[in-house]
């Protein structure tokens, strides 16, 4: 029989530490590795299950019933007794005796507390046996937290608790339940609420007799207490002469406020603000959009992981590059992982608009920090319209809401808290609506149409409207549209399902509702930690709108599945990985249900779809988690969803049947079939998981788009039809092009031969610096072709030595030193229609007016920039302060001129009086300009 010992054994002392009074409850891996090694199990020494929690088996109970009686040598004797032998499992019979007065030794193990003779599952653990009549009767022992034990009266007394004699078992809990404060689930307060109801509900007892108003009692944020934040919309900065709008989108740190009770939070944002202004844009009319990359050096604002694809290379040094969620665009636009910007620099992209009206967003997707960018803060609508859909009469206005979820975690400080290492999955504790942790929103009596996106990192929402004054009321959501567009007619639905990257177009009717209705958007998923609340709508006494829903929208016509020229088949794996433990993948398989082809990965170019197809990809998930699929370029349909396992066919929700999607939740144990067309834009597009841990590590692969092989004739002119990806008639070339702020060493371009972006000229006003062309620089690199990092994010300064970007003839855009000679198709002088006859008059629009090849001030028509910030004097209305494209004015806004007198907001000394004609000192740079 084993006794106390002067000092006890090292799975005694362990355990100790971890369950003992002022141990940490808890079980490291280093405690755990004794504890296998001397009974072969983990968990299974005190559950059922190698899962822990209830059941316990006898063992486990007896330990946890001698430490709910806080005899705390006894549960100690009971850990070495279980090893005296160095095999706990034969000593169960002593463990029983210390551990346990008045249960029985015969045979191995003891009666359970409820007085049943129950087997284990575990074989290891023999079955119980009867109770010895002779030991010393036990009872319910109560304890003023209302817990309860089985103890001999003389060991409840000892303990501080209660015997009820009437009573021989804990199951239920027949002990009085102390009656305090209730810190609920989500985070409100109730008074008077009994310990056991509180728990019930998932709520945490504050104790007997405490109330909420005590200072000792915190249950978090206070829903429902900030308004919600409605994004502005964002305005032009210029006009480019063919009269395409111009828009910056200026990625800056910034501090917000996401809940009044929380100091303010550092955030990376776009245009300073989280969510970002909203992007309003009409079918068949492009924009043209700038992305200055004005993030601080030092590192990235959250730890990097660099085990992730991209981070590996580039450390954590603040990259970014932008893509527009949805939008069909050339690869150039489609904000491609690899093609980032860093601070100082900047990139312009061009959307064309050519798609269906639809709610879009625009977010980071820098390779292998996506998550980490966008869980800072950069996310933002981009909503296409056209004549149609406005003719429908649908609310607008302020009936018209965007409204993005997201879930975040904070530490004491406010600051972003998120862990270094990539995640299988990371769920936080607070849900946003537009940047705000549970806000209200004031609504009238009528119909609102609210356009919801998940923009969270992995969570999955199921979301229902519940009123407070009648919780069992059915409220329902009008469904009107999803991911790309508007779906056919109305469909009312009870809840909404919506995984990351979804969008849900949908009416709420407020018009039923008394003034003064609470109405609370409800989360029904229960992944951990559960979030019940996720907004509130307050109904005030006025009226809305009240025009009814057209009962047909916008028709869709399914693809025929017949249509489809090629299937493709892959599997989403988790597979493992040297650096981080184990990485997401998408495997390319032989044919349904198929072997790996050994393709999974960023770089393995697998999938070349010809321009004009038709094609039907099936994911197949044989894990344990669900993936939201988003493929890039394409509307796809969904064909069907059905379980790996007997291949049974499964429902398709509202959103998901005859709609245009571009994300579609793949379920554990399914397989899900999508059918798309893909046209018109040449190049590599991605596809990957929008659980975005996984997406950055590394479930994200290419797809190449490119014109039938068997129109390239080998002629060796590239010609219509052909293309640089799969003929070799058509060249790739440097993408690179001096005098776009950035310095692409690794193109070509280097203090010497392209100054402007290479000798601390940078446009996008980076340190002063010389880089590239073999000389000394201040990071010390780029004369070693091995070494082509060259990257100091604490100075500031960087250098791409890596090649960026290829320009590909037959991908429809003239860029890098693609020529009129070297890509006709592409770069055709025909097909340079001059819009100023004779001379380069607009030099700050990027375009080659005169049709004489050269562009801006390249051009020897073009005049000086006296202020260096992109826009020549001639079309500068402030010559003197940089108020150009790259560099804001006062207002915001390049080029502002708020009271319409011909001089810029930077210059404008009696900005607010239009044309006063007074003239002042600053209006001299307008006489000044009349005579250049």
């Amino acid at each position: 029989m084993a006794t106390a010992a002067d000092a006890r054994n090292p799975i005694a002392n362990d355990w100790s530490d971890y369950y003992g009074p002022g141990g940490t409850s808890g079980v490291d891996s280093n405690s755990m590795s004794i504890m296998e090694s001397a009974t072969g199990e983990r968990c299974q020494v005190c559950h059922t299950s190698s899962n822990g929690g209830s059941p316990w088996n006898p063992y486990g109970f007896a330990v946890r019933q001698a430490v709910s009686g806080n005899n705390w040598e006894a549960a100690f004797m009971a850990v070495e007794a279980m090893d005296s032998d160095g095999n706990g499992d034969s000593n169960l019979d002593e463990i029983m005796a210390d551990a346990q007065p008045g249960w029985t030794t015969t045979g191995n193990i003891a009666l359970m507390a409820d007085g049943s003779s129950q087997p284990v599952p575990d074989g290891d653990i023999p079955a119980a046996s009867p109770l010895d009549p002779a030991a010393a009767e036990s009872f319910a022992c109560c304890f003023d937290t209302g817990d309860c034990s089985v103890l001999t009266t003389a060991a409840c007394g000892a303990a501080g608790g209660t015997p009820d004699t009437a009573n021989t078992t804990c199951f239920p809990n027949m002990c009085p339940q102390p009656v305090g404060a209730c810190c609920n689930l989500e985070e409100t307060c109730t008074d008077n609420v009994a310990a056991d109801v509180c728990i019930a509900t998932g709520g945490t007892p504050q104790g007997a007799g405490s109330q909420c108003s005590d200072i000792a009692v915190d249950c978090g944020l206070e829903p429902f207490v900030d308004a919600l934040p409605i994004p502005g919309v964002l305005a032009p900065v210029g006009t480019r002469p063919d009269g395409t709008p111009q828009y910056q989108i200026t990625v800056q740190a910034a501090q917000q406020q996401l809940h009044n009770e929380l100091p303010l939070t550092d955030l990376w944002t776009y245009n300073g603000a989280y969510p970002s202004f909203t992007i309003e844009a009409r079918v068949g009319e492009p924009i043209e959009v700038i992305y200055v990359n004005d993030l601080p050096p030092g590192g990235h604002l959250l730890a990097v992981d660099e085990c992730s694809h991209g981070p590996n290379y580039y450390s954590d040094s603040p990259r970014i590059v932008t893509h527009l969620h949805g939008g069909h665009v050339p690869a150039r636009f489609d904000g491609q992982p690899e093609y980032h910007i860093m601070p100082g620099e900047t990139d312009v992209y061009e959307y064309a608009n050519d798609q269906l009206p639809a709610t879009l967003w625009y977010h980071d997707h820098a390779l292998g920090i996506t998550r980490l960018n966008v869980y800072g803060g950069m996310a933002g609508y981009y909503l296409l319209r056209d004549d149609f859909e406005d003719s429908l009469g649908l609310p607008a206005g302020e009936f018209e809401i965007p409204a993005v979820i997201q879930d975040r975690e904070f530490n004491a400080d406010g600051s972003l808290l998120y862990p270094t290492a990539v995640q299988d999955t990371f769920f936080g504790d607070k849900i946003l609506v537009n940047g705000k942790v549970w806000p209200a929103l004031e609504v009238k009596k009528g119909k609102y149409r609210f356009r919801f996106v998940n923009g969270s990192q992995a969570r999955q929402y199921l979301l229902r409207l519940e009123n407070l004054s009648d919780p069992e009321q059915s409220i329902p959501f009008t469904l009107i549209g999803t991911d790309l567009g508007l779906i056919s007619a109305p469909i009312v639905v009870d809840n909404i399902d919506i995984t990351p990257a979804e969008r849900f177009d949908v009416v709420i009717d407020f018009s039923a509702f008394a003034t003064g209705a609470q109405i609370v958007l409800r989360n029904d998923d229960t992944t951990s930690p559960r979030i019940p609340n996720v907004m509130r709508f307050n109904v005030i006494e006025a009226v809305g709108h009240t025009d009814a829903i057209p009962a047909t929208l916008r028709p869709v016509t399914p693809i025929p599945e017949g249509e489809a020229d090629v299937t493709r088949w892959f599997r989403l794996e988790r597979i493992a990985e040297p650096c981080a433990g184990n990485e997401w993948v998408i495997q390319t398989l032989d044919g349904p249900g198929g072997v790996p082809t050994g393709d999974e990965h960023w770089d393995d170019l697998s999938e070349f779809v010809r321009l004009g197809a038709t094609e039907i990809w099936e994911f197949e998930n044989p894990g344990p988690i669900m993936h939201p699929m988003h493929i890039h370029l394409v509307a796809f349909q969904v064909l069907d969803r059905t379980l790996l396992s007997g291949g049974t066919l499964l429902p398709l929700g509202a959103h998901e049947s005859n709609t245009w999607k571009d994300t579609v939740a793949v379920p554990a144990g399914t397989r899900v079939r999508v059918i798309a067309r893909y046209d018109d834009y040449l190049g590599r597009f991605p596809y990957h998981c929008h659980i975005l841990d996984h997406e950055d590590h590394e479930m994200m692969r290419q797809f190449v788009m490119v014109n039938d092989p068997a129109q390239c004739d080998g002629d060796g002119v590239c010609e219509a039809g052909e293309d640089g990806f799969g003929c070799s008639d058509c060249a790739q070339v440097s993408g690179a092009a001096c005098g776009n702020g950035l310095c692409e060493i690794g193109d070509g371009e280097d203090c010497t031969t392209c100054p402007a972006d290479c000798d601390g000229e940078q446009s996008g006003g980076g340190a002063d610096f010389c880089c590239g062309n073999g000389g000394d620089n201040p990071i010390g690199c780029g004369t070693d072709d091995q070494d082509n990092r060259c990257i100091d994010t604490a100075a500031d300064l960087f250098c791409r030595v890596a090649a960026r970007v290829q320009a590909t003839c037959g991908d429809r855009l003239c860029e890098g030193q693609e020529t009129a000679t070297s890509c006709p198709q592409d770069c055709s002088v025909p097909a340079c229609e001059p819009t100023e006859l004779t001379d380069e008059l607009s030099c700050s629009d990027g375009l080659d007016n005169d049709c004489d090849g050269t562009v801006d001030a390249n051009d020897s028509d073009c005049p000086i920039d006296s202020d260096g910030d992109g826009i020549a004097d001639l079309d500068d209305n402030c010559i003197f302060i940089a108020n150009g494209p790259v560099v804001p004015d006062a207002g915001g806004n390049s080029q502002l001129d708020t009271d319409g007198d011909g001089i810029g907001n930077a210059c404008d000394p009696d900005i607010g009086i239009p044309n006063n004609c007074t003239v002042d000192l600053v209006d001299l740079s307008l006489i000044r300009e009349s005579f250049l």
